[in-house]
């Protein structure tokens, strides 16, 4: 279990932010100090030890490495990428659906979520890329008509920081950016065969 690996691997970091936050600190909970760094960001004072080091391990960096290595054994696989982010996913899809079908039209659909959410949504549509969302990240599917033939065209973007524009995803299961929705919805993570 990943838990028991950190603690052999970082028993003398658990100790020392033992002594530091009062808090028994070990692998199986040394992720949830991943929140000094959203303090962090929003300009909260931290002591000097965030940013010390014990022995040769970085403390800052190693917190948010291993709440990485744990949120990501949440979607370490295919089933559980369904299972967690599959509801979000077939939302969607149902939506894309309703607007090929032409029983809705809409400029766009907003969803609000923590981090959690979007890396489920990321893992169920076979686009994680083994990162954490960053705070304030977005998933944008954008929805076009062809000017040729009238089909719908669908791309993927995901916003991870505010340094850049949202940049376009490749669709793992189609192995491309651009794709007519119809082959998206028949794809892989079609609700049809994974989350009806």
């Amino acid at each position: 279990m990943l838990a028991s690996r950190f603690d052999s691997q970082f028993g003398d970091l658990f100790k020392f932010l033992t002594e530091m936050t009062g808090d028994s600190i070990s692998g199986i909970n040394a992720d949830g100090l991943n929140d000094i760094q959203r303090e962090i960001i929003h300009g909260l004072p931290q002591p000097n030890w965030v940013s010390g080091r014990v022995g040769n391990v970085s403390i800052l960096p190693t917190i948010m490495d291993i709440k990485r290595q744990m949120r990501l054994e949440e979607f370490n696989s295919d089933e559980k990428g369904k299972f967690r982010g599959g509801y979000l996913l077939n939302n969607w899809l149902s939506y894309l659906e309703a607007l090929r079908d032409g029983k809705k039209t809409f400029s766009a659909v907003l969803y609000s979520s923590h981090d959690g959410t979007l890396n489920a949504l990321q893992s169920a549509m076979g686009m994680q890329n083994g990162e954490l969302v960053p705070y304030a990240a977005a998933i944008l599917l954008e929805v076009s008509r062809s000017s040729i033939n009238d089909d719908l065209k669908v791309q993927v973007f995901y916003r991870n920081t505010t340094q850049q524009p949202p940049y376009l995803m490749e669709i793992p299961a189609l192995r491309e950016t651009i794709k007519p929705l119809q082959q998206l919805l028949t794809c892989r993570f079609s609700p049809s065969s994974h989350f009806s």
